[in-house]
């Protein structure tokens, strides 16, 4: 139980998280001199197996973190507008690449869809609107997107909103950073300082650290493969 109680002072410890920051737009020819080969390489990969599944990509955008840590997405729209999507990844000095992709659908009752490869353990509540399932094992980007569709299709609530990040992908990013951000606010877990950068609570210190922790670290990843299962199981149908 030791670390229950000096984890959450090793997080006060840390940096605050940056406020959300506007990322450089690469063009294509720029990838191979501006990323990590492996960066690189993995975003183009994402890109052509989305192309394949009906996503144009908006742009190609990333940062260099102070902890040289170099991330970059690709951020993509699926071309009926029922789906935005993203493939990030991300590599540090002494980290290895972390590659991801995420589908996410509004409909019109305000409820998100939210479909992602992460095998990250979430350190901050979900927003009570998102309905978010993760599905770590797949990394054949045409089978996540064929559950994330799946969802879109049998959804009991409302019918899909037309998505588009518009002629500022970035910009709207961003913006979505921001308000999520300010959800974390709200709950407690931080206060933003007069820079926008996020200050962690010692409330919030000892939650996202508990969320990283036994039990509920095995509790929350439980309640992921139930949620993921069920929806696989739906897709097989009866039998």
């Amino acid at each position: 139980m030791i670390n229950h109680v000096l984890h959450p002072f090793v997080l006060l410890a840390g940096e605050p998280r940056p406020a959300p920051t506007r990322m450089r737009v690469f063009a294509e020819e720029e990838l191979d001199a501006a990323l990590p080969p492996l960066v690189a390489r993995s975003l183009r990969a994402g890109v052509a197996a989305l192309r394949d599944c009906g996503f144009t990509l908006s742009c190609y955008a990333g940062i260099t973190s102070t902890q040289a840590l170099t991330t970059a997405a690709a951020l993509l729209e699926r071309d009926d507008g029922t789906a935005l999507s993203f493939v990030y990844a991300g590599i540090g000095t002494a980290t290895n690449l972390t590659v991801m992709t995420a589908f996410q659908t509004k409909l019109g009752d305000g409820t998100e869809l939210s479909t992602a490869n992460s095998a990250s353990t979430a350190r901050t509540p979900p927003r009570p609107h998102v309905e978010g399932v993760a599905f770590p094992d797949v990394t054949d980007l045409a089978a996540l997107w064929a559950i994330h569709a799946f969802r879109i299709k049998n959804a009991a609530s409302a019918l899909p909103q037309r998505m588009s990040r518009g002629g500022d992908p970035v910009g709207y990013q961003m913006a979505e950073d921001e308000e999520v951000q300010d959800y974390w606010i709200k709950k407690g877990y931080y206060t933003r300082g007069s820079d926008g950068r996020l200050i962690m609570t010692f409330t919030g210190a000892c939650r996202a650290a508990w969320r990283g922790l036994w039990p509920w670290k095995q509790i929350s990843a439980r309640t992921q493969a139930r949620k993921a299962a069920a929806v696989q199981r739906r897709m097989r149908g009866p039998g």
